[in-house]
Formats: structure tokens, sequence, C-alpha cells
């Protein structure tokens, strides 16, 4: 038996490693301000921590990368491969999702050097490096979003929503 994937299994495998960083991106840019809110809204204050934060950062984004890949497999699995192949070029050759990718995986490198640079003594090494990467992960999305929308691109919100449904098609 090959271990080299068919055309088929490589489009399955390519569109779900896709929807695998769309879920990670989301969850990343998310959980920071949701976590930061429920923490503050329960504890106050004081019961605020940094390495708390981190923690939940890539804790969410782990959980994000498990629920696009289950998903993406899940809706994968009925389609036609003529169908996944069509959606693996559409991916390949879209310019905005392509610049997303690039700008959250330099975010991520940049924020996990950062991060414990100007943080060192507030949280684990571990959390320090792997929250800042999903930090970053989030902010390279938002400065897509804000560069696309400065130079003129037309966004809608609805728009970005499709794009993430048609991811897990």
């Amino acid at each position: 038996m090959s271990s080299v994937p068919t055309n088929a299994a490589a489009d399955k495998e390519f569109v779900i490693r896709h929807s695998m960083l769309k879920g990670y991106q989301a969850f990343s840019l998310l959980t920071p301000p949701l976590y930061t809110a429920v923490t503050l809204f329960r504890r106050g204050r004081q019961g605020f921590a940094i390495n708390r934060m981190l923690r939940a950062t890539w804790v969410g984004g782990g959980i994000g990368t498990a629920i696009g890949g289950a998903m993406a497999w899940a809706r994968l699995r009925s389609q036609l491969p003529e169908s996944i192949h069509d959606r693996r070029i559409r991916l390949l050759y879209n310019v905005s999702q392509i610049r997303t990718d690039d700008h959250s995986t330099i975010g991520s490198i940049l924020f996990a050097v950062l991060t414990p640079a100007l943080l060192w003594n507030r949280a684990s090494a571990m959390n320090l490096i792997l929250g800042g990467a999903g930090i970053g992960s989030g902010v390279g999305v938002l400065v897509h979003v804000a560069r696309s929308f400065s130079e003129g691109e037309d966004l809608k919100p609805e728009g970005m929503i499709e794009e993430v449904k048609e991811v897990s098609r």
C-alpha cells in the first residue's frame, strides 16, 4: 500500500487543513476578548491573570482547529471528488484568502516572539509562546481586514461568514 495520497484524498486533506486553519484563526480571534469579559464580569479585576488569558487563547485555538477539521471532514464525507477538487482550486486562487492566511502566519510568528519578550515574568514560557501565537493570529486577521478596508475592497461581514461556510462545505 502506498503512502502517497491519491488526487481525491489530497484534495480532501487540503480542504480539511484549510478549514482547521480557519477554525484556529476564528477561535484565536474570539477567545481573548471573550475570556477577558467573562473573567472580569465573574471575578472582577483581581481575578484576571495574563497567564490564564494566554492559556485560554492557545487552548481556544486548539479547540477551533479541532472543530474546523471535524466540521470539514463531516461535510466532505458525502461530497463528490469533483466538487472537493473545485473547492481546492478556488481556495488556491483566492487572493483574499491567501492574504488572510499570510497575515495570520506573520502575526503568529511575530507575537510568539514578542509576547515572551514583553511579558517574561508574568506567565509560563509555554503559555507566552503559544498564547502569543494565538493572539498574533487573530491580530493578523484583523490587520488583513483593516488593510483590505483601507484599500477600498468591498468587505461585508456576510461575505466573511459565507467564506467560512464555504470552507467547511
